[in-house]
């Protein structure tokens, strides 16, 4: 058996009344046909370029993101970086500090040892040193002490001399002895300067003999170290042909009586000193 399903509610016929109140009812075999309105295809257009241009908008900022997450992780290494640099630096600091106090202290020692310190520059000091030594004990309290660097042999003073006996040189270089070490001919200087200290009272620490070898670039350099010790007031006009004939001399004296390998010729000046290191007795 067929069945037909249940008629709805609704009038069919409402449509067709409500455009027309005097409207007939449609024959039975009359088919109503639904007209669907058509899509709007500018406004799906525009939503299709809205949709791609957020995309574009998201993976720009994903890329962005990406980048600004790189550089943070960068800048948060160099922080790192910078603070492990930190903390070495303090530690540095912290031990220069430590260095300071601990130099500091050993200062405040050296203080309470130390009455006075005084530097006393003897040069052109003749009658064996003795007046030189005499006022540095005088000037030193018990226990204090000296050190002191006392010319020896040079070849330089040997020029002195043999030119101080030549015509051409004789009118400048007058009273040459005064300028030349007490110890310059001396056959056994550390002995003599052992027994000149010990009179006036001094105990020796430290006493030597050593022999200093200074090097210079060129003649020049030679020229001004020799010239800038001279004692002698030489007229500017014959101020190079002195030094010439002076430095021949100390190469003569350098090579045949001391046998430097090097000498003035080599732009080299050879020095014998004392170096002495004495404390003041009781």
């Amino acid at each position: 058996m067929i069945r037909s399903p249940n008629k709805c509610n609704s009038d069919p016929y409402l449509i067709q009344y409500v455009l027309s109140d005097n409207c007939s009812p449609p024959p039975p075999n009359f088919v109503n046909s639904r007209i669907k309105r058509k899509r709007c295809v500018k406004q799906l257009s525009d939503f299709e370029d809205f949709k791609q241009e957020m995309r574009d908008l998201f993976a720009t900022l994903m890329t962005q993101q990406k980048d600004i997450l790189a550089t943070n992780q960068d800048i948060e290494k160099s922080i790192s970086f910078l603070s492990s640099q930190y903390d070495d630096l303090s530690r540095k600091v912290c031990d220069i500090e430590e260095v300071r106090r601990k130099d500091l202290e050993y200062i405040m020692i050296l203080e309470d040892k130390i009455g006075d310190l005084h530097l006393l520059p003897v040069k052109r000091v003749r009658s064996s040193g003795t007046t030189a030594f005499q006022n540095i004990s005088d000037i030193l309290n018990n226990q204090g002490s000296c050190f002191a660097i006392v010319g020896g042999k040079e070849s330089l003073f040997d020029a002195y001399r043999t030119l101080a006996k030549t015509e051409k040189w004789k009118p400048w270089l007058i009273d040459v002895e005064r300028y030349i070490s007490p110890y310059h001919d001396s056959q056994d200087s550390l002995k003599e300067m052992q027994q000149l200290l010990g009179k006036i009272g001094f105990t020796v620490k430290k006493l030597e003999d050593k022999i200093i070898v200074h090097n210079y670039e060129n003649q020049e350099d030679l020229k001004s170290a020799i010239m800038s010790v001279l004692p002698f007031k030489i007229p500017d006009e014959l101020y190079d042909d002195f030094f010439i004939d002076l430095s021949q001399e100390m190469h003569m004296f350098d090579t045949e009586k001391y046998n430097y390998k090097n000498s003035t010729n080599d732009f080299v000046l050879n020095v014998q000193i004392l170096v002495l290191y004495v404390e003041k007795k009781c």
